[in-house]
């Protein structure tokens, strides 16, 4: 069987820690702005219905406690922690699969930002 060494195939540049790092920053601190959006729009409000669920065939389906909006920037959290702990094992051996984690822990952390602010944005 042969084995396939990424890091030979894909070059990466020198400086790749800090563009890691970077990437992981700003997906943290996107998942801060998620919760801060989260907690600004529902405090004021206090504990009342909210939407859980749009479809834009039907609306609204899905209602539910507020609190339940917090599970989005939560399974951000959740994301951005499995990723870091696959990119500690990974990195060692494939440079660009760490690369990969922390760039799709960015991306994952925008799609859930953008996820709750349209869902706040029905409610």
């Amino acid at each position: 069987m042969v084995q396939l060494n990424i890091n030979r195939v894909v070059r990466l540049p020198r400086r790749l820690p800090d563009r890691i790092l970077f990437l992981w920053g700003a997906s943290v601190v996107v998942t801060i702005i998620t919760f801060f959006i989260v907690q600004f729009k529902l405090r004021p409000h206090g504990d009342f219905s909210a939407a859980l669920h749009y479809n834009v065939l039907i609306g609204v389906d899905s209602f539910g406690s507020a609190a339940s909006v917090y599970a989005i920037p939560l399974a951000s959290l959740f994301i951005i922690a499995l990723n870091a702990f696959l990119y500690r094992s990974v990195v060692r051996h494939e440079r660009f699969l760490g690369f990969l984690t922390s760039l799709v822990s960015l991306i994952v952390a925008v799609v859930l930002c953008s996820a709750a602010l349209f869902l706040l944005r029905v409610n």
